[in-house]
């Protein structure tokens, strides 16, 4: 995969993808623990007033996320280029990333996630209210089970009993709307 060029830089000094990727993750949860907001121009506005007015306390974040793990080479600041426009919300689980496409359009923030967003987008609805084929609701009954078939004559009447007990319901409700004037 092609990354941005700070990434492939952190990379090319001699981390893996994964690490290189992993610790622009954790650079960014520690922005997200310090200047969370729930909209995501917020978000990345208050890291660019961070890194305008609070300089060194920018390098700090990174230089604590590079020395947190350790990493083959030592890298700091310098080499570890944090850039606030590449943070952006993960469309599935709503969580702040860095965005290490080089096109800067990824709409996910993992792997995991962009299975599910492709499965939300194939089914329709959005990914965060996905409109399943399969109504949850629904419990699949065989209406004419077997003379032998025990269990679906058992949950034929279990479905029968709440069916009732539903109608029943319904007309005491409809007794107490026309007893109640």
């Amino acid at each position: 995969m092609a990354y941005v060029k700070e990434v492939q830089s952190v990379i090319d000094a001699g981390v893996s993808e994964e690490i290189a990727i992993a610790l622009y993750d954790l650079i960014t949860a520690e922005f997200e623990y310090i200047a969370e907001h729930p909209e995501t121009e917020q978000f990345r506005s208050r890291i660019a007033s961070i890194r305008k007015h609070e300089l060194a306390f920018f390098r700090s974040i990174i230089d604590g996320a590079c020395a947190k793990y350790p990493l083959p080479v030592e890298l700091n600041w310098r080499k570890v280029i944090f850039k606030p426009k590449r943070v952006t919300r993960c469309e599935v689980c709503m969580n702040y990333f860095y965005d290490v496409s080089r096109n800067g359009r990824s709409l996910t923030c993992s792997k995991q996630c962009a299975r599910n967003y492709r499965n939300y987008t194939r089914t329709g609805g959005t990914a965060i209210d996905p409109r399943y084929s399969r109504q949850v609701q629904e419990i699949p009954v065989d209406f004419s089970p077997d003379s032998d078939d025990e269990f679906g004559h058992a949950m034929l009447d279990e479905v029968e009993e709440a069916e009732q007990q539903r109608l029943y319901q319904q007309d005491m409700e409809l007794m107490r709307r026309l007893y109640s004037f």
